[in-house]
């Protein structure tokens, strides 16, 4: 329980879990107007849960890939675009690792394809009940493919990382706005430090929101999180963590009984792992 009947309740389609540091603003971004959903209504699902007037939904979701169909300046995705399309030929044929590289030159990626592929995402979603008052979702491309999500699903607003991952791969939060107001611009967080000096990863989105129906000092912060693969040793996902923990701490001390921090999306940790 959040505080006064006030619940959140956690409904994470992938893994969850936690991170965050400082680092600069962006903008949060607004869908105007609120577009139709590519789906209707598909009937009662065994996994829809409905939520009350008191209850806060939030959905994390890795959409995989879900890359627009234009390339973005100085990243490498071009595997995700037209055959055809300038350069990508060139870029395929530099890729060492030959799966990679039959993937780059087979992958014909249109928009007709992400339009598909809106579609299916729209309907996964709509299989949990009413639309989530909060989706944070992993593995998204830009804020192009993510405003025509947005127009997909019914989302109003959203908020998008900038990161340096070398795909342009990144983070986003989708909100509604009838049970949670954002409390100023969403924050992006870079993990910086040694380990990263040559590989860099996803950046954290962090977004604080206050509860219309509950207390008025309560401050929820959402953390949406995408952290360095099992390809990436151990001890850069320990560093993720570390760097969470240390500003949800800086958060609790300033906000103390009333910060409720939600840390969500995908952590790429195995049980087997340790420490974890």
């Amino acid at each position: 329980p959040l505080k006064h009947t006030i619940w959140l309740r956690l409904i994470l389609s992938i893994s969850a879990a936690i991170l965050v540091t400082r680092c600069g603003r962006i903008p949060p971004t607004a869908v105007s107007p609120p577009a139709p959903k590519v789906v209707e209504s598909i009937g009662l699902s065994p996994y829809a849960l409905e939520t009350h007037e008191n209850e806060i939904k939030i959905t994390a979701y890795n959409v995989e890939n879900l890359f627009d169909a234009t390339h973005d300046e100085g990243k490498e995705d071009y595997t995700f675009l037209p055959k055809g399309y300038p350069g990508k030929a060139e870029y395929c044929r530099r890729l060492s690792v030959p799966a990679y590289r039959r993937e780059c030159e087979n992958t014909d990626w249109t928009q007709e394809k992400l339009n598909m592929r809106l579609g299916l995402l729209a309907r996964a979603i709509s299989k949990q009940g009413d639309l989530p008052d909060l989706l944070a979702v992993e593995e998204i491309e830009n804020s192009n493919v993510a405003r025509q999500l947005a127009a997909a699903l019914g989302y109003a607003h959203f908020a998008i990382s900038n990161s340096p991952d070398v795909r342009g791969i990144d983070n986003a939060l989708f909100y509604k706005t009838d049970k949670l107001r954002p409390l100023g611009a969403p924050e992006e967080i870079e993990l910086q430090g040694p380990l990263f000096a040559t590989s860099k990863t996803r950046n954290i989105l962090r977004m604080k929101f206050s509860v219309v129906q509950g207390p008025r000092d309560a401050v929820v912060e959402v953390f949406v999180n995408h952290w360095p693969s099992q390809g990436s040793p151990t001890e850069k996902r320990m560093a993720a963590a570390r760097a969470l923990q240390e500003a949800i701490q800086q958060e609790s001390e300033k906000h103390g009984s009333n910060y409720f921090p939600i840390a969500v999306g995908d952590f790429n940790t195995l049980v087997q792992e340790h420490p974890n």
